[in-house]
């Protein structure tokens, strides 16, 4: 009487079929029902969406979901699923750095008037740092200054937004 198994992949016997399948939504369905799970309209249709938006044809999807078919799978819908949605990150294989070049620190010298800002408070009153600012910014400052005082001036000039609720 023989009390051993002779295969050593004993616990996965029966379970992945060998045989070639007419299309891979076919060999989908096959190992969905080997599971004991029978493969919804909506859900393959999910899987096939899932993986075109994704650049994913359904044969490399196939590929890389059969070996593991051999596991103890309970719910065979939700891990194709969740297979399908992060397949480049689950089906990619890990890489060594050959060359670790130190990240460089950028030396950024930062002006103590205004803390890099390029614009400093004198007297309640805001202008470009005199110490850092460029030509080009002081330029820029100067036209949106001047641009702010003819907002404000027309503004005076026609009575202004008003906030009174007097009733007049």
């Amino acid at each position: 009487m023989q009390t051993r198994r002779t295969s050593l992949d004993h616990h996965h016997q029966g379970l992945v079929s060998t045989k070639p399948f007419p299309s891979p939504e076919a060999e989908l369905i096959a190992l969905a029902r080997g599971k004991g799970q029978a493969l919804g309209y909506h859900t393959l249709r999910l899987i096939r969406d899932t993986l075109e938006l994704r650049g994913v044809t359904l044969e490399e999807f196939v590929t890389d979901v059969r070996p593991h078919f051999k596991n103890n799978i309970l719910n065979p819908s939700g891990f194709l699923i969740h297979r399908a949605r992060r397949f480049h990150e689950l089906s990619r294989s890990a890489t060594v750095r050959l060359s670790c070049e130190p990240v460089r620190e950028v030396a950024t010298a930062t002006c103590e008037d205004c803390k890099g800002q390029q614009l400093v408070l004198n007297e309640k009153k805001i202008e470009p740092c005199p110490r850092c600012a460029t030509p080009e910014f002081k330029k820029q400052w100067d036209t949106k200054e001047a641009e702010r005082a003819l907002r404000i001036e027309s503004a005076g000039a026609i009575g202004g937004p008003s906030n009174r609720n007097d009733g007049s």
